[in-house]
């Protein structure tokens, strides 16, 4: 009879036993830690650069930010997904999402930043192309950092994954506020999303060195792109339905009703369940315990 033996494509580390080396509950317990203490560092900022920003501020990179959206599903490619669900999981894989990512993702920050300009004509703001143009870096940075928190996520690994996020999330925050009491104003949130893209790849480097990419390959980008395309529509046409208020009210409208529109949408939302409400919580913990169970390796008796 032949024995059972752990997958050698696969990256599932074990400890002696079978048993997983970071348990479910504990994956759990950190990715909970890590969703409250990042809602309530985003909601507190939200708040602050309410009062120190105009509406018309708020509502210039709210377009932005909504265009950004858009664009940040072709820049995914549903590769995060892609690399958790598969179960044969190789290097040659890893390094074909890897490829295939850092190309589409430089490809749409040149395009963001070329067409920056006429996006702020059309909605009559240069502030608008003022903000494509600096998050544009973002799309540069992101897939140094994205891969390793994936196969972060795969391996359970929640205690490297939280403080990556806290890193990123609280420099975010602090630095939004910062730059907005400093006078930067719209320009403030989207210098934060480089500043909070930036300390991300660096914390990968730190706690996540083990899991980053060791070179590039396209062996797999066949099945990494069927997979990723029947993804990324699915992924366009949730974002189109999320984005199009901001961005129509843009345009009608004007940037300040945006704003406005953009402060009662967060106001609503958090009234309706602020994120340390239980209902927020439950919600959440929903979530992330589907997530974290879907994740948990499974013995290969092949």
């Amino acid at each position: 009879m032949t024995k059972p033996t752990a997958s050698t494509s696969s990256r599932i580390v074990t400890a002696s036993g079978g048993k997983p080396k970071n348990s479910v509950r504990k994956a759990l317990s950190l990715s909970f830690i890590q969703t409250f203490v990042s809602l309530v560092f985003t909601f507190g900022g939200v708040i602050i650069v309410s009062h120190l920003l105009t509406p018309t501020e708020i509502g210039i990179y709210s377009v932005a930010a909504g265009l950004v959206a858009l664009i940040q599903m072709l820049r995914d490619f549903g590769v995060s997904e892609f690399l958790i669900q598969e179960e044969d999981l190789d290097e040659q894989k890893i390094r074909t999402v890897f490829t295939i990512n850092l190309a589409i993702a430089w490809s749409l920050g040149i395009a963001l930043f070329s067409f920056s300009g006429a996006a702020g004509r059309f909605y009559g703001d240069p502030g608008v192309a003022d903000v494509l143009r600096v998050v544009s870096i973002v799309f540069l940075l992101l897939p140094f950092g994205v891969i390793s928190q994936t196969l972060m996520k795969r391996e359970l690994e929640f205690g490297k994954l939280l403080k990556i996020r806290l890193g990123e999330s609280i420099t975010r925050s602090c630095t939004t506020v910062g730059l907005a009491y400093a006078g930067f104003s719209y320009m403030s949130m989207a210098w934060s999303s480089v500043v909070g893209i930036v300390v991300m790849v660096a914390g990968c480097v730190v706690w996540g060195w083990q899991y980053r990419v060791k070179g590039f390959s396209l062996v797999h980008w066949k099945r990494v792109f069927g997979f990723g395309s029947n993804r990324t529509i699915a992924d366009i046409a949730r974002q189109v339905g999320d984005q199009s208020a901001n961005l129509v009210i843009g345009r009608m409208l004007g940037m300040a009703d945006t704003g406005l529109y953009f402060g009662a949408v967060t106001a609503s939302s958090t009234c309706t369940a602020p994120p340390w409400s239980a209902q927020s919580m439950a919600s959440r913990f929903r979530r992330s315990r589907a997530s974290i169970v879907r994740l948990a390796p499974r013995p290969n008796f092949s």
